[in-house]
């Protein structure tokens, strides 16, 4: 194990260990996603993870490869460190991604493949495992059908990349396997802020309940638009 990963493991055990003080909200939102943790950060806590972020990313040295793969980021989604919000609700909308644009298309052909197969192999391995009345030669010869269908996607990949100027029109979409993703809207300092929360990670919001002091109001004023002076509206 490398420095940065043994770094990112340690902070990883206190940020979870920081977090099982605290409770969070259980957001189920889709049959196929693990519900959302989200928890709702005091100062204290925020302070806590602000140090440890630090205290992290501080000896990547601006090591953008080592930052990316073992930040902060890569163990809590953290909404906003700086500042505590005044408001937050809960929405649950659909999400899919969607690249158009054909150089970006070509440089995410390998990162797609790679992520397809391995979450394509990983549950038909364990849909065949877990069946206990399943023999091993079947389960064998079902393994080898699923290999196989890899190397086929590989192979269409490298045909894909090598011809790319062929293709009329490349593109990447999951709205097919669009899910219900939990999303957060919140308000710091006047601005308002929308992000999903993750399904992998714990999410955190630094929120201080005091500044709320009519809820109807600021969640009206949250969704509505000013049109002029004191008037709003939500269409």
């Amino acid at each position: 194990m490398g420095k940065f990963q043994a770094l990112h493991e340690y902070i990883k055990k206190e940020v979870l260990l920081l977090l099982q003080s605290y409770e969070y909200k259980l957001i189920d939102t889709d049959e196929a996603l693990e519900p959302s943790q989200l928890f709702e950060a005091d100062r204290e806590l925020s302070e806590k993870l602000n140090t440890l972020q630090r205290s992290l990313e501080i000896e990547f040295n601006d090591d953008e490869a080592a930052l990316k793969r073992y930040g902060f980021h890569k163990i809590v989604k953290f909404f906003n460190p700086a500042a505590p919000a005044s408001f937050y609700h809960i929405q649950i909308e659909k999400k899919w991604k969607q690249v158009n644009d054909p150089d970006k298309v070509l440089q995410r052909l390998d990162e797609e493949l790679s992520v397809w197969s391995n979450a394509y192999r990983k549950h038909a391995y364990k849909e065949l495992e877990d069946n206990k009345e399943t023999d091993e030669v079947f389960i064998k010869e079902q393994k080898a059908i699923i290999d196989t269908k890899i190397k086929e996607a590989a192979q269409e990949c490298k045909r894909i990349k090598d011809n790319f100027e062929e293709f009329s029109d490349v593109r990447i979409c999951s709205k097919g396997r669009a899910h219900n993703y939990g999303t957060v809207h919140y308000t710091v300092e006047d601005k308002k802020y929308k992000k999903h929360l993750s399904s992998k990670l714990p999410n955190v919001i630094y929120y201080k309940a005091q500044y709320r002091s009519n809820n109807k109001l600021d969640e009206f004023l949250s969704e509505a638009e000013n049109v002029f002076g004191d008037v709003w509206y939500i269409k």
